[in-house]
């Protein structure tokens, strides 16, 4: 029948077959006279033998040969060889038309499996290696159906790829241990193991890419460094500097082995460390033991030893490093002081006087005692101002440390003046005066002032050599007589508190002198007593 009487038939019953229900199609321009001879073969190495076609075609549009997603056009008529680029196993070659569209042509070849590579990877226990030294090196052949493996070649390169040392070995299926014998005299640096394997299928040899890892020749220990980050620990569990930080880090892998070293070169065992890192350069924390029992107080230091991946070792020794026992605590505590012993500064007026003890007779007490020589009032002649000044307590971190800080006097007016008053006041740390306070005659504790570190703590104190104090004034004039026994400093502080109940500062931080003292103290004129 021709072709054209075959279409004709197929559009007569076209309408009838629309009423029916649907019936399965052949693919699309499978009904035109297309011929295909293959060639008689299962397995096929482009490499050795072409795989051609012989293709009779009377139909439009162009012709592909595919093969694993790879398109070649080939002729209507005549001989063509295909390419078949890809590896695979057990598929078909498809032909497909493209006129308007590309659609399956409806002729496919016999099942074949094509094979022109050989695939394989090379690896290596370790690619850092000495000068002598045996590298181990696996090649492994990813092997298939119908491959003959032979031999395989390696060659070690040099950075300028000149060759070291090469070999040869039989090739089998899977993983092929070798070993590479690296001379002596080879300097620090990079080198080139290559490896290529050789196989044949179907009658002809396999393409085989050659397969390379980086090796790099290492005689050199590494270089490592080690820094405490910090001169002082305070290992107790409660917050502040518990533990210390050690900087490591190196130039290259290395595995650390950490020694704890008391001031005499004993050793204390392996510190107890920990870290959230890994690699040469990381932080390491130790929390005051050894050997996971707590060390005592003392000067200590790390003797840290690196060892890279082909076995070099460095050994360095850390600066020292103080181990305290103090703990953090919260302390309110009560100071009292005779009144004379925090004198530092005075102004008497020529018809006044500043006496010691007061006319009570209190051990330490001073007296205020306006126009007890005249009633002049010109110039300040009457005016008795005395300035004291006071240490705050030792704290933790200094200013921060303080909830409060109070100051009270103790006193009244004095013997026979029973009207007399006393006016008080803090001194800023800029020397002005303020919280003025008029205390009354009664005998007892009058208050001066209080503040705080959330208010203006930092505007009241002073510092000496680091160390902060207060300053406040007492005066009087026009005649009032007052007596002060003595002066009380209550406060609220965090400090940093030994086993034996000493209260140390915490380290000073870097980079954070204190602040200027507007005045500076008479040590003896600052010595107070505990209550």
């Amino acid at each position: 029948m021709s072709l054209f009487r075959r279409v004709g038939l197929l559009l007569a019953g076209a309408t009838v077959s629309a009423l029916l229900v649907a019936i399965p199609v052949s693919p699309a321009h499978a009904d035109y006279d297309l011929g295909v001879t293959w060639p008689d073969v299962a397995e096929v190495n482009p490499n050795a033998t072409d795989y051609q076609v012989t293709v009779v075609d009377s139909g439009p549009g162009d012709l592909e040969a595919r093969w694993f997603g790879d398109r070649q056009t080939i002729p209507h008529e005549g001989t063509v060889t295909l390419n078949l680029p890809a590896d695979g196993d057990a598929r078909r070659v498809e032909i497909w038309r493209c006129d308007s569209t590309c659609e399956w042509a409806g002729v496919s070849s016999p099942v074949i499996s094509v094979h022109r590579h050989l695939d394989a990877s090379l690896s290596a226990a370790s690619t850092r290696i000495t000068s002598p030294a045996t590298l181990t090196a696996s090649l492994r052949v990813y092997s298939f159906v119908g491959q003959s493996t032979s031999t395989f070649d390696w060659v070690l390169r040099d950075a300028d790829s000149a060759e070291i040392v090469s070999g040869s070995d039989a090739l089998a299926a899977g993983t092929n241990s070798f070993t590479v014998d690296v001379p002596a005299g080879l300097p620090d640096g990079p080198l080139t193991l290559a490896a290529t394997p050789h196989g044949s299928f179907a009658g002809g040899p396999l393409l085989a890419a050659e397969r390379t890892l980086p090796v790099v020749v290492d005689n050199t220990p590494p270089v490592v460094t080690v820094t405490p980050g910090q001169d002082v620990v305070f290992p107790y569990d409660d917050g502040y500097r518990d533990t210390l930080t050690i900087h490591v880090a190196a130039d290259e892998n290395v595995s650390y082995a950490f020694d704890l070293l008391d001031e005499n070169n004993d050793s204390l065992g392996a510190p107890s460390l920990s870290t959230d890192s890994e690699g040469p350069t990381r932080d390491m924390w130790w929390s005051g033991r050894a050997d996971n029992k707590p060390v005592p107080a003392g000067t200590y230091h790390f003797n840290v030893t690196a060892t890279d991946l082909v076995g070099h070792v460095t050994s360095v020794e850390t600066s020292p490093f103080r181990v305290d026992l103090a703990r953090k605590k919260t302390i309110t505590t009560t100071v009292e002081v005779p009144a004379a012993k925090v004198i530092y500064d005075r102004f008497v007026g020529k018809c006044s006087t500043l006496a010691k003890p007061s006319s009570h007779r209190w051990k330490g007490s001073v007296g205020l005692y306006s126009q007890t020589k005249c009633k002049r009032e010109k110039n300040n002649a009457s005016v008795v101002v005395m300035w004291s000044a006071w240490w705050l307590p030792t704290s933790m971190r200094g200013l921060p440390s303080f909830d409060f800080v109070t100051i009270e006097a103790y006193g009244g007016a004095a013997v026979g003046h029973h009207r007399s008053y006393l006016v008080t006041g803090l001194i800023d740390s800029s020397g002005e005066f303020s919280r003025r306070q008029q205390f009354r005659p009664k005998l007892g504790w009058h208050h001066i002032a209080t503040t705080s570190r959330l208010t203006d703590l930092k505007t009241w104190v002073r510092y000496q050599d680091g160390r902060p104090y207060v300053v406040w004034s007492s005066g009087l004039t026009v005649g009032s007589r007052y007596d002060i026994k003595s002066f009380q400093m209550r406060a609220r502080f965090e400090a940093l508190v030994e086993p034996d109940g000493t209260l140390i500062s915490g380290p000073a931080r870097r980079g954070t002198p204190p602040s200027p003292a507007v005045h500076l103290l008479d040590g003896d004129a600052l010595e107070g007593v505990s209550r």
